[in-house]
């Protein structure tokens, strides 16, 4: 008797901002943590409460890359899935085991491919077998040497340069997203 005792350890925290965008909810999880899942999880649901006290319509969640359990998180309880994939072998494999937990969550998914000129044939075989899936491909997003030079100034594309040329696609895609059906 007494020899144990189980206690609550933090592992992460939960941060809230709000943005020029709207609110926004994220979660860090601390050095050599491994329940990133439930941290996603715990996100979401702030987020869902967020959601309904100011009662809005559309909750985003910014999935990690990958297959794991912070996936699964974020896939579990929801409508729509837009998944970004890149042309590459590894690419290629994440987006199909991504689809099938689609599949197995029953979530409505959706393809952008990021980067869809550094491998044209490839990109070809993702567009193809998506078709033969009856997946919508959203969009196809061009490799662009300003995104991470955006990302080091700390800086949304849109900001660090209002013209550049994949934003007029990343907007195509926002709107063809708004316009379908899940």
């Amino acid at each position: 008797n007494g020899a144990l005792t189980l206690r609550d350890k933090p592992v992460g925290h939960l941060y809230s901002a709000h943005t020029d965008y709207g609110p926004m909810i994220w979660g860090e999880l601390g050095i050599a943590e491994g329940t990133s899942g439930k941290l996603v999880a715990q996100v979401r649901r702030q987020a869902a409460c967020l959601a309904e006290e100011q009662e809005l319509s559309l909750i985003i969640t910014d999935g990690p890359p990958g297959i794991g359990c912070p996936v699964i998180a974020s896939l579990s309880g929801i409508d729509a899935a837009v998944v970004v994939t890149e042309p590459s072998v590894s690419g290629c494999h994440d987006l199909q085991r991504t689809l099938e937990l689609c599949a197995h969550f029953e979530v409505t998914p959706f393809v952008v491919i990021n980067k869809w000129d550094l491998n044209p044939d490839m990109t070809q075989e993702i567009r193809a077998s998506c078709e033969e899936s009856n997946i919508t491909v959203l969009g196809y997003i061009p490799f662009d040497p300003l995104f991470p030079k955006a990302l080091a100034a700390g800086k949304l594309l849109s900001q660090y340069a209002p013209r550049a040329k994949p934003l007029k696609e990343i907007e195509a895609i926002w709107h063809q997203l708004k316009q379908a059906n899940f």
